[in-house]
């Protein structure tokens, strides 16, 4: 008997320390190491690569919040798994909202936004359309009329599964912001 409460103790506990982070509701090649940029309050990218530089003028920033765990506010959490920054900008900036999106695809039925792999609670946000790189449209397959918008904001080389060779530094471009 003892030896039987000993083995499901033991499995327990290694159930708890192998357990999946179902902490943040996402897809299997949601985005990893990058912080969420939000700016303007409503605009989601996450990539801080070279083209997306160039409509982020820093001489126009009014105002730069960094959030980190339980500081992200509610609506832009499931976004933030590794931190967001938080930017108040005077230059406007083009965006689309997830409607918007959905109905330049021609999506019909029900749809769940993503973006960069981890799923919108906030559909109100709008997104910067400079900051859109790809589009995946993906089919729930148990659910026939229901589709995954996911959006990407991240380049290729910068998303989770990418290959590592083509991570390397020597294809980062010069202006790269890195926070640590």
């Amino acid at each position: 008997m003892r030896k039987a409460i000993i083995f499901i103790v033991l499995w327990i506990a290694c159930l708890t320390v192998f357990a999946q982070d179902t902490t943040y509701r996402k897809l299997p090649d949601a985005r990893v190491d990058y912080p969420l940029w939000i700016i303007n309050n409503a605009i989601i990218t996450s990539s801080t690569s070279n083209s997306n530089s160039k409509w982020l003028d820093v001489n126009k920033i009014q105002n730069l919040m960094v959030y980190k765990d339980k500081d992200t506010p509610a609506r832009i959490k499931n976004l933030g798994i590794n931190g967001v920054i938080s930017i108040t900008t005077k230059q406007v900036i083009v965006t689309k909202t997830f409607a918007e999106i959905k109905d330049w695809l021609n999506i019909k039925g029900k749809v769940q936004y993503a973006v960069d792999g981890f799923f919108v609670d906030d559909t109100s946000l709008l997104i910067a359309t400079c900051a859109i790189k790809e589009i995946n449209v993906i089919p729930v397959t148990d659910k026939p009329d229901e589709t995954i918008i996911n959006i990407w904001t991240l380049l290729p080389k910068e998303r989770k599964g990418f290959p590592a060779y083509f991570k390397s530094e020597h294809l980062i471009l010069p202006g790269t912001v890195y926070i640590r």
